[in-house]
């Protein structure tokens, strides 16, 4: 969730009382009203971070302005520009997508720029991590761009902000942009740049702009570079700053990438809505042209025939995985306030469920056996599945992002990553994490799973297995050990956990190996069972 301060006077088309009807439909929670709109949006619409985002979400919903935005119907002009990417680069920080923007910015449109931009990057970027953003006046440049990774020592320039040329460990040592960011690239031996055809530094991403191409009042030539870990994001962003510079007036040209890669994408994306489904799950019953007309207010373009409706949805909409999100932009374009609450027609008492009570007594007994509980999410990515060498798991086949394209199909993998991201911490350390799993064998199995891990200097198999022994008695259940070969944990120091028979774990010392991967130094222990088998279903050939 982000809040920040909008001035009332810029959305001046609306009065109080609309404002404050409409804010909140718009999934713009309003903090508090006056001359200045403190609002809170969700963190599924990044693209209302910007003034014009909310302007223009605004006028769609009271039918000022309906249908899909300008930057999505247009062909746009092409730059000439080309940006070559290095293949080195891929390992580090592989994707960048560009624009040209013609458009002479004032005072206050840099203030806001740098507001939108900060606020992109805190969010929807992950502090820098998933994307970044560069604007620079390209009045100073002379294209074509390169984006190539370099020795840090070998490269210098003045950072914004900043008086003197450093070279790039400098401006991770001693600037605030890079003892704040720096983290992003420190491990790599490389570090990204993006220079012009005469070796001029546009930016240090995801770190810092040089002082080359400072943006200020009056300049009118501007290009764009959003680099970061995740196409999707990236491509995604760069919509948002191109409708949001187009509704400023602007002018946008596209900029090609040469490389390997994505090539970034501002044509709509094409979903179908049902609509008898739709009314159905909403409880109305609209016809195909009324529906198509709410659909529009949501700014998005819907043709209707008979029953189906057929949306061409803007790129810098981030929110849409699946036909069901039409149906929530329909009832928003409808009107939440207008539909009538009913009654339930039966009683039911509510209580806990078996799961619940069960998954409880684990977290008791873990947290008295001086673990502390980790809460991951259920997706993932394939990447930090592959660090642990899990190879059997269960893809989404649209994810918004690639840290979660997959479901989990272990536990253990997800604690590796909790604790890479703690090592500042000391040591010995105990986590833990009870939840859901899913995999892959010739049905799709649901199961509630449990993983154990210390990271200490005397970290054992004795220790790990003495914890699990503990952990059993407190759930209720008989074992046995038996002597087993994985390669994630080191020879003669793992073992089987079978229940009836039936291989259910795994208890050992972890693999120096994997705890590279992962970047953990210390030594480490581990256990995964599976408590309970949830659900199965059976997949179509």
């Amino acid at each position: 969730m982000a809040v920040y301060s909008i001035k009332k006077e810029k959305l001046g088309f609306l009065t109080d009382n609309q404002l404050k009807e409409g804010l909140p439909m718009i999934k713009c929670e309003v903090e508090s009203f006056g001359e200045e709109i403190e609002i809170q949006t969700t963190s599924d619409r990044p693209d209302l971070l910007s003034v014009q985002g909310v302007e223009r979400a605004l006028k769609g919903f009271f039918g000022i302005e309906t249908g899909i935005p300008s930057l999505s119907m247009e062909t746009l002009r092409k730059s000439g520009v080309k940006v070559f990417k290095d293949s080195e680069i891929l390992l580090i920080r592989p994707y960048i997508v560009s624009a040209v923007v013609k458009k002479k910015i004032t005072e206050d449109d840099l203030i806001e720029l740098m507001g939108v931009q900060e606020r992109l990057h805190q969010t929807h970027g992950r502090k820098r991590k998933k994307i970044s953003i560069g604007i620079h006046d390209a009045s100073k440049l002379k294209p074509p761009f390169y984006y190539k990774a370099v020795k840090p020592e070998s490269v210098s320039f003045t950072p914004l902000n900043e008086e003197k040329e450093m070279n790039l460990n400098e401006i991770l040592e001693k600037t605030e942009k890079g003892k704040e960011y720096g983290f992003i690239i420190k491990s790599f031996d490389k570090y990204p740049i993006l220079v012009d055809s005469e070796n001029s530094v546009l930016s240090l991403p995801p770190i810092i702009n040089g002082t080359l191409t400072t943006l200020k009042p009056g300049s009118s030539n501007l290009f764009i570079d959003i680099t970061g870990t995740d196409f999707e994001a990236c491509n995604a962003t760069l919509n948002i700053l191109c409708q949001d510079f187009m509704d400023m007036g602007g002018e946008i040209q596209t900029v090609e990438v040469v490389g390997e890669g994505e090539t970034p994408q501002i044509k709509p994306e094409t979903m179908i809505l049902e609509l008898n489904k739709a009314n159905k799950l909403l409880g109305i019953n609209l016809t195909a042209g009324e529906a198509a007309g709410f659909l529009k207010r949501q700014r998005l373009d819907a043709k209707a025939d008979e029953n189906n409706i057929k949306c061409r949805i803007p790129r810098y909409r981030t929110d849409f995985l699946h036909p069901v999100d039409l149906v929530e932009e329909l009832a928003i374009g409808f009107g939440l306030n207008k539909f009538e609450p009913e009654s339930p027609s039966l009683f039911t008492k509510g209580g806990l469920s078996s799961q619940t009570i069960l998954t409880e007594r684990i977290r008791n007994v873990l947290s008295a056996d001086g673990f502390v509980e980790i809460a991951n999410h259920v997706l993932t990515s394939e990447e930090l599945m592959g660090k642990c060498l899990v190879k059997d798991f269960i893809r989404i086949q649209n994810p918004v992002s690639r840290d979660y394209s997959i479901l989990r199909s272990e536990l253990l993998p997800l604690l590796l990553e909790t604790a890479s991201k703690n090592t500042h911490h000391s040591y010995p350390q105990k986590i833990f994490e009870a939840g859901e799993v899913a995999g892959f064998d010739k049905v799709i199995q649901t199961n509630l799973n449990t993983s154990a891990l210390i990271l200490s200097s005397s970290a054992s198999l004795t220790e790990i297995a003495s914890h699990f022994s503990v952990f059993s008695k407190a759930v209720g259940f008989e074992f046995t050990f038996e002597k087993k070969e994985d390669m994630r944990f080191l020879k003669n120091r793992c073992l089987a956990v079978k229940v009836d028979g039936k291989e259910r774990g795994v208890v050992g010392e972890l693999n120096p190996e994997i705890l590279e991967s992962f970047g953990v130094g210390m030594p480490a222990s581990a256990f995964e069972f599976t408590v309970l088998k949830l659900h199965s279903t059976k997949v179509k050939p």
